[in-house]
């Protein structure tokens, strides 16, 4: 398996004071911080915190990863990659596929299998957007 890194750059925005952060992610999610927690000094500097995107099967990934610091708003970091091998060779996913993704998700239809969601498409049931996104036809209400 090959795995590459990212580096990214966060900083306390409140200056003269200390601020703790914590970066959450899980032990099996591909992509690994080499820093996950500490504290921010408020001088202006800057933490710069290598990402590495170490994935296991050929397949797409996306990963909303919530990064908290004291005294200020969430950071939402996503987080794409995807991973190619000999036996498998997944579409790039792109920027179509997660907004498209994000539309199913407000649609409700991310909870369903593809299995279902294809069915539903051939019997009409759903239809395609103009963006390429399913959606429910004005008649039929999945949920």
């Amino acid at each position: 398996n090959s795995k590459t890194s990212r580096i990214i750059e966060i900083y306390n925005s409140q200056a003269g004071s200390s601020a703790r952060f914590q970066i959450y992610t899980s032990a099996d999610s591909p992509f690994h911080f080499a820093i996950e927690n500490g504290t921010l000094i408020g001088d202006g500097s800057k933490l710069s915190i290598i990402i590495t995107f170490t994935p296991q099967y050929p397949m797409g990934y996306y990963k909303i990863v919530p990064i908290l610091i004291e005294h200020q708003s969430p950071i939402l970091l996503e987080l794409i990659g995807t991973c190619h091998s000999d036996t498998g060779k997944p579409p790039v996913l792109n920027d179509r596929f997660i907004s498209n993704f994000k539309q199913q998700v407000s649609r409700h239809l991310a909870l369903y299998p593809f299995e279902i969601l294809g069915d539903y498409l051939k019997r009409g049931r759903l239809v395609l957007d103009g963006h390429g996104s399913i959606m429910e036809t004005e008649d039929t209400s999945l949920i």
